[in-house]
């Protein structure tokens, strides 16, 4: 579900400045650009939090960031500003960089060690399916018009996407020997 959430910027955020925003296809990859800096940036940060707090506060903290950033992509409904999309998409590429570490070790903590392979596998399974969901959401969101109203929609599913992401946060526990 997090990876739902990931895509749904990664795939929608772009069309949406490119043809609602009237950006050049060049621009909007130097928009979108914070979102993966951010990522790369916060994830030696995001390792040392889950060695000093543990996975599962770090994965929450990730989480409740990114319901507020998903949130916070609402305000695209109402500027494309290039310092507002700037700040957005480097905002959202904190809790992408959190998450996703934390997701990984979660799994890695979650299993013994003759299953990590077929774990791994189911992981990134889900990724793809998460990938391909958001994909097939963006095609019925924006199948009326690429537009600032249809973002807001895709905003929405973010934040319910976002949400039960925080509850199975909430429920994932450390496998105990």
């Amino acid at each position: 579900m997090f990876n739902g959430v990931y895509y749904f910027a990664f795939f929608g955020l772009p069309q949406l400045l490119q043809e609602a925003g009237g950006y050049e296809p060049g621009v909007v990859g130097l928009l979108m650009l914070p979102l993966a800096a951010m990522s790369v940036v916060v994830t030696p940060f995001a390792v040392r939090a889950i060695d000093r707090f543990g996975v599962k506060r770090v994965l929450i903290a990730g989480v409740v960031l990114l319901v507020t950033a998903s949130g916070m992509m609402w305000l695209l409904t109402a500027s494309f500003a290039i310092p507002l999309v700037m700040a957005l998409t480097a905002l959202l590429g904190v809790p992408y960089g959190v998450v996703s570490i934390a997701s990984s070790q979660g799994m890695y903590v979650s299993t013994r060690p003759e299953e990590r392979g077929v774990a791994a596998g189911i992981f990134q399974t889900c990724r793809y399916l998460g990938a391909i969901t958001a994909t097939v959401l963006i095609g019925i969101f924006y199948g009326t018009g690429v537009n600032q109203a249809n973002w807001g929609l895709m905003v929405f599913v973010m934040l319910g996407l976002g949400a039960v992401v925080f509850v199975v946060s909430l429920l994932w526990r450390e496998r105990r020997d």
